[in-house]
């Protein structure tokens, strides 16, 4: 199996993790994509291309007050990037598909306790 991987494509949003008793309050995150090619040509990596996935997670998606855990914040940014469209990307003909999901929280020392440092959620398909 042939991967291409971008990493990472920064991201900030606002929880309310009613799950955990949290208070609402905000990260910053990196997501890291992992395609898998299947022809000669896979996910190709130009400005336009990333930036429409940039884009999409920084603008399109509700991510500053998200309802739930960093868990389920990870499920739903997957799923969206399974059922996403990519057009720039096939523009240039490449055959891929998203093997893998990655969503890198930061964490600091707050009134939620939280610690200093990065959880790592990973999500494969």
């Amino acid at each position: 199996m042939e991967t291409i991987t971008l990493s990472p494509i920064n991201i900030f949003f606002c929880n309310t993790n009613k799950e955990m008793g949290l208070k609402g309050h905000c990260h910053f995150a990196e997501v890291i994509l992992k395609f898998e090619t299947y022809g000669e040509i896979g996910f190709p990596v130009f400005k336009n291309t990333v930036g429409e996935i940039e884009n999409f997670l920084q603008f399109e998606l509700k991510l500053k007050g998200f309802a739930g855990t960093n868990e389920a914040l990870g499920r739903m940014i997957n799923k969206e990037l399974l059922d996403f469209d990519y057009s720039e990307a096939k523009k240039f003909g490449g055959s891929f598909g998203l093997k893998s999901t990655t969503l890198k929280v930061m964490g600091v020392s707050d009134e939620n306790n939280h610690s200093n440092g990065f959880a790592i959620y990973e999500f494969t398909n």
